[in-house]
């Protein structure tokens, strides 16, 4: 204690029993910003290694889907029946719809998707490291088994299915509206009636860890969600560290800006979550900024509170969060003795009395959901047989005007009638044939306009060109009982080619 200047802040440090000095964080050098309604510009820091580390090989690593349950009931632990093992496709892609991209922490990335077995909306974390050893494996597996303990709590994210594919662990849950981080982004000034609100959802949600002699260790906006009646639930629960386990060692500290000091000097107890939740609440309150470190965050952790904040907060609420961050932690609350403070006391069992209309609402609201998921699948097999309809119906008409094509172009010259004036054609052979009709018929200059193509092909020189006149000439060679012609036209020039042919051989026997 003499190394000790006088007027200077110290702390107690229960490990070591003695007392450590502290910078002076007078009111002077007291500096801090609030919370901007425009998203932040800071730069996210890097991210983390998430490709697979070429030294692992876990021996029950597979690439298809496990499902991970450590429930007793038959029922758990299924994948979907959607799931088929033998395609490429991962478990997600199958069963899944990703719609966006709603979150994202240290660990894992959180997205919005529609689930293709039941149409409704869900929220999948995707965790962003691969399971480097079977320890890290255990520990990610546990966080599945923390969740699922309160599951069925009213304010804790319920959580659906979980599963393993590739060495990424993945959690389905519920889809909330938005994080408390958001909400508060998003409202300027949030009435004190909320902020109470708020906090009576978190301590009832702390109950049902205490109760069980559990912590959570990150307890902070991002990992606080807001339903759509305006409930707060808790979740995030890859911390939650049990205090009846003897190794003390494995346990990990969250955020540093909501971080109790006890936790500096390996203390961990309940009390943590609550320092964690007054910070929360003054937060919220306040619309402060939370430093990371500097005087403000050794001012917060002396129990020194910004002076804007005894202005902008009632005198309950400014006491119960200074009660809550108070530097000793013997000397702050629990969690029971919270929900026996007048104020909260009284909003509980306001709660209470309108307990049977909240639960109406849910129900309504799940009821609205089921009809949202029937009217959507309805409308995605309408759009299907639309489909399959007007591309049977397409394939009629094409299949008619076919034959219709076939019956008007695709006859044999010798099957035409000679009484139809338009399509009746000179026979071979015949002698009755008028060879002036015949010069100066429509046949006679398609054949002659042939002929100057020709000349011009073979002025100009061009192989290609002339390769092309060849076949033209080739196809007007063909004979007509085993050539059928492919228009009026093309007939029309094979007819006149016999014809010329027939004279000349006549010509030349006379």
């Amino acid at each position: 204690m003499d190394l000790i200047q006088e007027n200077q802040p110290v702390m107690f440090s229960e490990t070591n029993k003695s007392y450590l000095p502290l910078p002076d964080i007078s009111d002077a050098n007291l500096s801090h910003s609030f919370k901007s309604q425009k998203p932040s510009t800071k730069k996210k820091p890097p991210a983390l290694f998430t490709k697979r580390p070429p030294h692992v090989n876990r021996s029950n690593s597979s690439s298809t889907a496990i499902a991970i349950s450590f429930r007793c009931s038959p029922g758990n632990g299924q994948l979907s029946s959607m799931y088929q093992p033998t395609k490429r496709e991962s478990y997600f892609d199958q069963c899944f719809e990703k719609i966006c991209k709603i979150g994202e922490g240290s660990f894992g990335e959180v997205f919005k998707v529609r689930s293709r077995e039941d149409g409704l909306l869900y929220a999948v974390k995707k965790s962003k490291q691969y399971f480097r050893s079977e320890s890290y494996r255990e520990e990610r597996l546990l966080e599945v088994k923390r969740h699922e303990e309160f599951s069925s709590h009213d304010h804790c994210v319920t959580l659906y299915r979980a599963w393993e594919e590739n060495d990424r662990l993945y959690i389905q849950m519920e889809l909330c509206q938005s994080s408390l981080e958001s909400y508060v982004m998003e409202h300027s000034n949030i009435p004190e009636s909320t902020t109470w609100s708020f906090l009576l959802d978190l301590l009832l949600a702390l109950k049902g860890l205490h109760d069980r002699n559990l912590i959570h260790l990150d307890i902070k906006l991002d990992n606080i969600l807001v339903t759509e009646d305006g409930v707060c639930k808790l979740g995030d629960f890859g911390l939650v560290f049990d205090l009846n386990r003897e190794n003390k060692e494995s346990a990990m500290e969250g955020d540093s800006r909501y971080i109790a000091p006890e936790l500096l000097e390996g203390v961990f107890s309940k009390a943590a979550d609550i320092f964690s939740l007054g910070i929360t609440m003054l937060e919220l309150a306040c619309n402060l900024e939370l430093p990371s470190n500097g005087v403000l965050w050794q001012q917060l952790r002396i129990g020194i509170l910004p002076e804007e904040s005894k202005e902008m907060l009632s005198e309950d609420l400014y006491n119960v969060i200074r009660w809550m961050m108070n530097p000793d932690c013997e000397q702050r609350p629990s969690v029971n003795a919270l929900l026996q403070y007048p104020r909260i006391k009284i909003l509980l069992k306001r709660r209470k009395r309108w307990w049977s209309i909240t639960k109406m609402r849910k129900l309504k609201r799940k009821a609205v959901q089921q009809i949202s998921n029937k009217w959507h699948k309805f409308k995605k097999t309408l759009r299907a047989l639309v489909a399959r309809m007007s591309l049977a119906v397409l394939r009629c008409i094409h299949r008619k005007r076919k034959n219709v094509y076939e019956e008007q172009n695709f006859m044999s010259p010798l099957e035409m009638s000679d009484d139809d004036p338009q399509t009746s054609t000179p026979i071979l052979g015949d002698s009755s044939i008028n060879m002036s009709e015949v010069v100066n018929s429509t046949p006679i200059l398609s054949y002659e306009k042939s002929r100057r193509r020709k000349t011009r092909l073979a002025n100009a020189g061009s192989p290609q060109s002339n390769s092309s006149f060849e076949d033209f000439e080739d196809h007007l060679s063909r004979s007509p009982l085993n050539y059928t012609p492919r228009s009026v036209h093309d007939y029309s020039s094979l007819t006149c080619k016999k014809l010329f042919t027939h004279s000349s051989d006549s010509d030349k026997s006379d």
